[in-house]
């Protein structure tokens, strides 16, 4: 079964495919299967929720937390396992989820925990039943699933609110989180088991492409809350919900008689609602579960067909260059002689990279660039387009050579050179310094990244296709300018990866002849740098813009960018890991490196733009830029363990890692 992040997170085999593959995903608590059910009623109820999903088609991915161990998805045996614990299973809300799993315990998730581990695993629709997301009435059982709506973008599809809570304060305070609280199909608000709660639904829709077009465009604008979409009780289930709620009224009452409150209230309810039924009340849960898992597959479902990533046109272009790679490994550098070593060759160059690293992680990417009419110009783009990457915009040069790059590594496992295709992600596991690169990209500079070739860039920028760009550093200031702005009008994310120090001079030429256009679309422009890079661009910047000495440190490096107007920048810090900063909050976030043992390393080449690539398809996928970073590390480390630029071993499964954690500076 695989595994991400370490121990803490695993994933069944059929919800990594599912979210592999970018295939409709709904989350189910577990909390329901514990403790809201008898056993084996509670067991049968899983599977047939279960099994409505994937009628739907859609994956279930139940979430419970087993010896400590967050599963995503689970086998018949697993949800047996919880059905039989029962109440013995840690009841697990926000708070607990670090104390559950620290204590190797098993807990099964609450709404709010399901929420931040469906966020987490890259699930944006998640299916309960009666929503515990309420402000407390008068019996004072006050949930935290209530903010955590306000803070963890997944939309939760429900029945409504029980009425035994209160309604008209879990209304106003969602208005206040900044929740959108929509109903489908109906004018009122529902209260579980009845469709008539007599409070106004604040928003409605009336199909389930509406509720998807809701959660997408809730991710596109890069808002952090959830949404609340509740289902009323279908007509052939009315009677049935008439007589519980009758129950839940009378038993409301017993409770406040005999000074139930807390957290008892809701084991006394349920056990005393069951016994007014008859056993109705459980039945007429689970029809009610079963009509949400319904319209919980429908809306991810929907949400799927929207995905960039989905079936159709790529949705990122990479502009830039490709190069064979060459990679030569000494015992003993010795100047002005022979050295005995080992030469490996592979496939390089940032944009090629990252290209190929998309299209391994199930992104659909195409890629502009140029190659000679030679052998090694064919066979990489014949390697590319057999990976699915859109190769229609590249450019194949008569007389020219494809672009090639030699690195040389020396016996101290340091980095006796390094160029175009290996950036600062190799500072993460490696010490040495750069000595010596040869690196010929004549047939980009001179035959590609130029005016003539202008027209035909912005005709691919702008087609509507394309999502997000990629400029790697390669390309001239004027290209860089024109493609930006095109991007920029077009409303595409723009990503700069400047490759060396040297070439960074030109993205950063653009920002101090453009500043008023990288302001007004700072939320548009994605920058990576290394700490040398990014000092020397903020040095450049503070003296041609501000008229000030460069940055005392790389803190204010990060803010000299960020005023320039570049909205979302990744600095790699060496072991240090890196720092992320986005949106207008101005906080520096630290994400730690994924550690690789230095025996290891085969290569360094390309793992910063793995880095880059597994940054950006997680981006297409909702996720926020340090989420991103996050899976991403990784991903980069898998790099350096291969002798390709692009570990072979790379794969749409990997992005459902979550296991670094996350600093605040």
């Amino acid at each position: 079964m695989p595994s991400a992040g370490g121990s803490l997170w695993q994933y069944s085999r059929e919800v990594a495919d599912a979210i592999a593959a970018n295939r409709p995903v709904v989350a189910l608590e577990s909390t329901i299967i514990s403790h809201g059910m008898p056993y084996p009623e509670n067991v049968q109820t899983a599977h047939q929720v279960e099994e409505c999903i994937r009628e739907g088609g859609a994956v279930p991915a139940t979430i419970a937390i087993l010896d400590g161990v967050i599963r995503i998805g689970l086998t018949r045996g697993e949800l047996e396992r919880i059905a039989r614990i029962g109440r013995e299973m840690v009841k697990v809300s926000r708070r607990d989820l670090a104390f559950v799993c620290a204590s190797k315990l098993n807990g099964s998730t609450t709404v709010s925990a399901t929420m931040i581990c469906a966020y987490h695993a890259g699930i944006s629709v998640f299916c309960t039943g009666p929503s515990s997301i309420a402000a407390p009435a008068d019996t004072m059982d006050v949930s935290a699933d209530l903010t955590e709506l306000g803070r963890t973008r997944v939309a939760v599809v429900c029945a409504g609110v029980k009425s035994i809570l209160d309604i008209g304060r879990t209304l106003e305070f969602l208005e206040t989180e900044g929740v959108p609280v929509v109903t489908l199909g109906a004018d009122e608000f529902p209260a579980f088991f009845t469709a008539n709660s007599g409070f106004k639904t604040p928003m409605r829709l009336d199909t389930v492409q509406q509720c998807a077009n809701l959660i997408r465009h809730n991710e596109t604008l890069g808002l952090s809350n959830g949404a609340v979409i509740a289902v009323p009780i279908p007509t052939t289930s009315s009677a049935l919900g008439a007589q519980v709620e009758g129950a839940t009224q009378q038993a409301l009452q017993e409770a406040v008689k005999r000074g139930i409150t807390g957290r008892h209230i809701t084991p006394f309810l349920l056990q005393r609602i069951a016994e007014l039924t008859q056993g109705a009340s459980l039945r007429a849960n689970v029809e009610l579960i079963k009509n949400n898992a319904k319209h919980s597959a429908a809306i991810a479902k929907a949400l799927a067909g929207q995905s960039p990533s989905h079936e159709g046109a790529p949705s990122v272009l990479v502009v830039g260059g490709c190069a064979l790679d060459v990679l030569a490994l000494t015992p003993a550098m010795i100047p002005k002689t022979s050295n005995p070593g080992q030469v490996h060759h592979s496939y390089g160059g940032v944009a090629r990279n990252i290209a190929e690293c998309c299209a391994r992680l199930g992104q659909r990417v195409a890629i502009a660039t140029a190659v000679g009419n030679d052998v090694v110009g064919k066979q990489i783009l014949g390697e590319l387009e057999s990976l699915n990457v859109d190769t229609s915009s590249c450019v194949t040069v008569e007389g020219a050579r494809t672009a090639s790059y030699v690195a040389v590594h020396g016996d101290d496992g340091g980095l006796n050179s390094c160029g175009p295709s290996l950036k600062a992600f190799a500072k993460f596991v490696l010490s040495g310094d750069l000595s010596l690169a040869i690196a010929d990209f004549a047939v980009i500079e001179a035959h590609f990244a130029t005016q003539e070739m202008l027209p035909t860039l912005r005709r691919r920028v702008e087609s509507v296709d394309v999502s997000f760009v990629v400029l790697d550093g390669n390309l001239s200031a004027r290209v860089l300018s024109s493609l930006i702005e095109h991007a920029f009008v077009s409303g595409k994310r723009v990503w700069f990866e400047p490759i060396s120090i040297a070439k960074s001079n030109r993205f950063v030429g653009v920002l101090v002849h453009r500043p008023d256009m990288f302001r007004r679309y700072s939320s548009l422009i994605y920058l990576s740098a290394n700490t040398l890079e990014a000092m020397a661009m903020a040095t450049a910047l503070r003296s041609k813009v501000f008229h000030k000495p460069g940055p005392s440190s790389l803190e204010d490096a990060i803010e000299t960018l960020t005023i320039s107007g570049i909205g979302h920048l990744v600095v790699m810090c060496g072991a240090e890991g890196a720092l992320v900063c986005s949106g207008t909050k101005q906080v520096i976030e630290k994400i730690n490196a994924q550690y690789v043992d230095p025996n290891d390393i085969v290569n360094t080449n390309g793992a910063g733009d793995c880095l880059v690539a597994s940054t950006i398809t997680g981006l297409t996928r909702g996720l926020d830029l340090g989420d991103a970073v996050r899976r991403a590390m990784p991903i980069a480390a898998l790099t350096v363990q291969s002798r390709k630029s692009v570990s072979e071993k790379i794969n749409p499964s990997l992005l459902t890692n979550t296991g670094l954690p996350r600093a605040r500076l």
